[in-house]
């Protein structure tokens, strides 16, 4: 099962016990049920990145794709910072997850400014890689400020 799956299908299952009718509903499902319909589209707008990744050489086309797809990154990696308040220890983890995050948009910065397609689908191949690392870091970021499965499992409980 891959991550977007199991995002969804928590949100399903999540939907489902928030039927009128129900057991009324908790701030904390609400919070839970949020961040996840988060996740699923940065999910989902990364699929499209891959999807609509152009298969060519010509930087002309290639430059106006990358220009997006390294906007949403920079935007996603400094948005709803915002959790559970942090003691000490996790504020050190969401500043080590943060700096992660910033690595990562370095790297693929000094990589795509010289970049230069040896076949047409390079371009796609790299930016499916950037793509994948970019959602780990930032699904540690994330988790930093809202871990949604330890959530999960407090309201099963």
């Amino acid at each position: 099962m891959t991550m977007l799956e199991k995002l969804r299908k928590q949100r399903d299952t999540l939907l489902t016990q928030m039927e009128p009718g129900e057991t009324p509903v908790s701030p904390k499902q609400l919070w839970i049920y949020q961040e996840l319909l988060y996740r699923i589209e940065v999910f989902e707008v990364f699929q499209m990145f891959h999807r609509t990744a152009p298969n060519t050489t010509d930087s002309k086309v290639l430059c106006p794709h990358y220009q997006i797809v390294d906007a949403y990154i920079h935007h996603i990696a400094v948005e709803r910072q915002y959790g559970k308040p942090a003691d000490e220890n996790e504020q050190k983890n969401r500043d080590t997850a943060t700096e992660s995050m910033q690595k990562v948009i370095q790297d693929y910065k000094r990589r795509f400014n010289s970049f230069r397609p040896t076949t047409a689908e390079f371009y796609s191949k790299e930016i499916g890689e950037l793509i994948q690392c970019t959602l780990v870091t930032w699904l540690q970021l994330r988790n930093c400020f809202v871990d949604i499965n330890e959530m999960i499992k407090e309201i099963e409980q």
